[in-house]
């Protein structure tokens, strides 16, 4: 007699042709049953209910995600792993941030971070997105199953633009760049260096990119205002804050929060004015960002703003002694 040994089966593999088949089994019998006195539904209709139903199965199964956060105590890694990451995955979340966001000198006690994960089709577990707030720096990024990275407004961070945008989202541009502009309030021709976004006092001010801060000091025109040097010798000024988070001769990294727009100075209203000079010359910010902007993914914008919007509503509910797994 002939002995054999059974291969050894994958069932996890195997799970998802087994409900596949078994569910177009039930739909097949049921459309027997129910269709007997009417024209029969074309295969390809059974097939599209068929997939319909097992993606919803599968989503349910293996689409699977997970939050976890966390508030700094002592250092960035230290907390993380005290969230509950491996060792394994928080080598992938240092690779992902490690050349956008500084674990060190950006980090401060009581701060607080959310990351998400989500298992792919291969049942994988990748980092969907991360998210970090606190005194001195807001950073969010996020990735796709295909491990591309992008900013919160849909940007891939490979081959980012120099500059990004410098509040948290897009307001209206009150006044814009205008060398012959009359001013709204001496009503004479002044040149308008800057562009005016009408934001609301208190708003969250990011740097435009990395760079030393030069001036952060309070004037009876420009209000509290911020002058950065950048690593490419332009300069960005942002005038009329509410307040200066910023020291003359700190560094900063793009993204960085550096104060909250206001209503200081020479004003008619709450906005922020951002001026940049290239070469010493001023320039038409919103123009001369547009030239070198790459196009953002729509898809990754929306998504980014979703998930965003879910760390941040997780992170509202952390206590100062409580870490998080839902």
């Amino acid at each position: 007699m002939t002995s054999f040994t059974l291969p050894h089966v994958n069932y996890q593999r195997l799970l998802p042709i087994i409900l596949s088949t078994s569910l177009a089994v039930t739909i097949s019998s049921m459309t027997y049953h129910l269709s007997s006195s009417e024209e029969k539904p074309s295969v390809q209709n059974v097939n599209s209910v068929t997939d319909r139903h097992f993606k919803e199965l599968y989503d349910k199964h293996f689409q699977r995600t997970k939050i976890i956060s966390g508030i700094i105590d002592y250092s960035f890694i230290t907390s993380v792993i005290n969230s509950g990451l491996s060792q394994k995955e928080i080598k992938s979340l240092i690779s992902i941030i490690e050349k956008h966001f500084d674990i060190i000198s950006s980090v401060q006690n009581g701060d607080k971070f959310a990351i998400k994960y989500q298992t792919n089709s291969d049942n994988d577990r990748y980092i969907s997105s991360f998210y970090y707030t606190g005194r001195k720096f807001d950073f969010f990024i996020l990735q796709d199953e295909n491990y591309n990275t992008y900013n919160r407004n849909g940007y891939k961070l490979s081959g980012e633009p120099f500059y990004t945008h410098p509040l948290s989202e897009y307001f209206r541009v009150s006044s814009s760049f205008n060398l012959k502009r009359k001013h709204p309030t001496t009503k004479k021709v002044t040149p308008h260096f800057g562009t005016d976004y009408a934001s609301p006092i208190g708003t969250k001010l990011f740097s435009i990119a990395d760079g030393i801060v030069v001036k952060s000091k309070y004037n009876q025109f420009a209000g509290d205002f911020i002058n950065i040097r950048h690593s490419n010798g332009s300069l960005s000024r942002y005038l009329h804050l509410s307040k200066r988070n910023v020291n003359v001769g700190d560094k900063v990294l793009k993204g960085e929060l550096i104060g909250l727009t206001g209503n200081s100075g020479r004003t008619t209203g709450p906005h922020l004015h951002l001026e940049l000079f290239v070469e010493g010359r001023p320039v038409n910010y919103e123009r001369y960002i547009q030239n070198s902007r790459h196009f953002p993914s729509q898809e990754m914008k929306v998504k980014a703003k979703i998930e965003r919007a879910e760390l941040i509503k997780k992170l509202n509910k952390l206590t100062k002694t409580k870490t998080t797994h839902i």
